[in-house]
């Protein structure tokens, strides 16, 4: 495996694990600061989750047409 795709794949491991550990608070931060309720907080992120996904279908998707599609799944 070339040295950039290990580096890209240690940077992609650490930002996860960062992620993972400030995820649980960011409700709490909503709830108390903010002043939302847990219904909005769970609208929010199912609305974002969903844009999330569908962009990167659509961008996924174009590459695969343009490009050969092993290139882009290895």
């Amino acid at each position: 495996m070339p040295r950039s795709a290990l580096a890209l794949a240690a940077i992609y491991i650490l930002w996860a694990f960062e992620f993972g550990l400030a995820e649980p608070y960011w409700i709490v931060y909503a709830e108390e600061v903010i002043g939302i309720t847990s219904l909005q907080w769970g609208i929010i992120t199912a609305v974002g989750s969903a844009i999330s996904i569908t962009s990167k279908i659509l961008i996924v998707g174009r590459m695969l047409d343009q490009f050969s599609r092993r290139k882009i799944l290895l």
